[in-house]
This record gives structure tokens, sequence and C-alpha cells, in this order.
């Protein structure tokens, strides 16, 4: 949990809050709910980045058309929760990470 709460290494914390508030009660959701933009490296097994043009815009597209006018909100992508992370076999919104010793290295 060291590098989990690090502010200098990790800082998982950060957007994966072990608790939640809402309404005053908290819950153990493990995300912040919100919106994050991180240099996550292409994924060349997907096929769309077999071609070099496509960029995943998160919030503003390609498949997503309503924030395409607000570039506040481009490369950003949902925190999700950490549920069950160990059971996962891949990471972040693409997939790019195997591991997560992957994510935290």
């Amino acid at each position: 949990m060291a590098i989990f709460n690090d502010m200098k290494k990790g800082n998982c914390a950060s957007c994966h809050p072990a608790t939640h508030k809402q309404a005053g009660v908290r819950f153990p959701m493990f995300t912040d709910l919100g919106h994050v933009a991180l240099a996550v490296p292409r994924n060349p097994a997907l096929a769309v980045n077999q071609d070099p043009t496509f960029f995943d815009l998160g919030l503003c597209g390609p498949l997503r058309t309503d924030l395409q006018d607000r570039p506040e909100y481009c490369g950003l992508f949902r925190t999700p929760t950490l549920r069950n992370v160990a059971l996962r076999h891949h990471f972040f919104h693409n997939g790019a990470l195997q591991s997560l010793r992957e994510v935290v290295e």
C-alpha cells in the first residue's frame, strides 16, 4: 500500500480512494467517479491502432460525438473501480498493460 498511497510515486489513492462519500455516507468504491488523462501507451493488439491516424480521444470521440467541441474533455477517461482488480488481465481504457506490476512500474 506504500506505493498506492505515496503522492510522489504511484499516488493511486488520489483517483482510487478506499471510500467515497455521498450524502454523508462513506462507500467502498475505490474510484473517485471522475475522469483523468494519463499517458497510457497505444495498444498494438487493438485493430483500430493499426491505423496510425487513429487516436482514441476518450470523452471527445471518435465514437462519442456529444463532446467533440469541448477540447477540455479530450483525452479523459473514466476512473474505473479497483474492485476485483487482481482478477483482471487488462488495465487502463485500452488494455495496454497486462498486469498490476506493469501498472505500478
